[in-house]
């Protein structure tokens, strides 16, 4: 068996609550596609997004907004997402605007943001740089849509009723979640959304604060609640010198903000030895290992001896080890401790009266949260 497909069969005995999480994403990038036989507009660097069809001033064209936001990155990976809301800051419309439906469309192709930006700043874009999305460019200048303004699937994800300036929410919806859920498990397929308005009816147009709107609390916000696979117990203790069998332990989350909270633990240990905490980045099934079976995959990694403590001579099993992981991530000592990164994790300590002269307590694996 995979030692991939043993790890998931040992945690699945495990049944611990999960953990609830929210984040809030600001997107990695957004733009405007202006409607245009020859994509010479973007609006890459530009204060704001438009969708929906202009006036006849601007020759009744079609504008559309794309936006992507990095869920692999922000979420750890295996985690369940619950609920995703998008959140725009809408600051223009036409003074006889009536509410129009505005929809989410899940984009199946990649595409850029690139340095153009308008001015003076307003709705008919700017010259499209290397690197902007344009009506028919993913990458101006050389590489094109499949469809001229963009390819995405037919249904929305997500429509809400857009009016007046004010701020709109594209509230949770089952799609909304599966597109999310498909990004954090295949983040080469995260193409983000494109945002369509009422195309039918000249002034439908609206305009939403971007990336770079001049307050960063009006951007736009992709809020999303998720839950996290909690810290799991698995592998097999080496039963010490005098009987006793080492039993790791854990409270709290293993978090990449937090300066304390996520507590491994051993108990059933000898008393006053010198011990520390094993971990691996890569993988469960060390092997055999001092007479007992190392949990982790080498290279190991360890953080710095402490002392058992407990009762004072002779040797008992009165001793506890115990190590507050999410300080050690905040200490920056190990820069690959970050959201998402799987941690597998075994207490070693001294066992002079044993053979190999050495303890190991079963294994922890947990993933790093944010």
């Amino acid at each position: 068996m995979h030692r991939n497909s043993m790890l998931a069969l040992a945690l699945s005995f495990c049944a611990a609550p999960a953990f609830a999480h929210q984040v809030e994403l600001l997107p990695t990038k957004d733009n405007t596609l202006y409607q245009s036989a020859t994509g010479a507009l973007s609006n890459g660097q530009g204060d704001h997004l438009f969708a929906g069809r202009v006036g006849q001033f601007g020759n009744s064209e079609v504008r559309r907004a794309v936006l992507a936001f990095d869920i692999a990155g922000a979420i750890p990976a295996g985690s369940t997402i619950d609920a995703v809301e998008l959140v725009l800051h809408c600051d223009g419309a036409p003074p006889t605007a009536t509410p129009t439906p505005v929809a989410l469309h899940r984009l199946l192709a990649d595409w850029g943001e690139g340095a153009s930006l308008p001015f003076p700043p307003g709705g008919q874009g700017a010259a499209s740089t290397p690197g902007d999305a344009t009506w028919i460019h993913t990458f101006f200048p050389g590489s094109n849509w499949t469809n001229a303004g963009g390819d995405f699937v037919a249904s929305a994800s997500a429509s809400t009723l857009v009016d007046q300036p004010a701020v709109y929410t594209w509230s949770s919806t089952a799609q909304l979640v599966l597109d999310v859920q498909d990004w954090l498990d295949n983040p080469a397929a995260n193409f983000g959304w494109i945002l369509i308005g009422d195309e039918t009816v000249d002034q439908s147009a609206r305009r939403y604060l971007s990336l770079q709107s001049a307050i960063a609390s009006e951007a736009p916000l992709l809020r999303v609640q998720f839950t996290t696979t909690p810290p799991a117990v698995f592998c097999t203790a080496k039963t010490n010198s005098l009987g006793c069998v080492p039993a790791i332990g854990f409270s709290g989350r293993a978090s990449a903000s937090a300066s304390a909270g996520f507590t491994i633990s051993a108990s059933q240990v000898l008393n006053n030895k010198n011990g520390l905490l094993f971990y691996s980045l890569i993988g469960p099934g060390g092997g055999p290992f001092v007479g007992g079976t190392l949990c982790a995959s080498a290279p190991l990694r360890r953080t710095p001896p402490s002392s058992s403590g407990g009762n004072p001579p002779p040797n008992d099993c009165s001793g506890q080890f115990s190590l507050d992981f999410n300080a050690w991530i905040a200490s920056g000592v190990d820069p690959a401790l970050t959201v998402g990164q799987q941690v597998w994790t075994q207490w070693y300590y001294r066992d002079p009266a044993s053979n190999f002269s050495a303890g190991l307590s079963n294994g922890l694996t947990a993933v790093i949260g944010p």
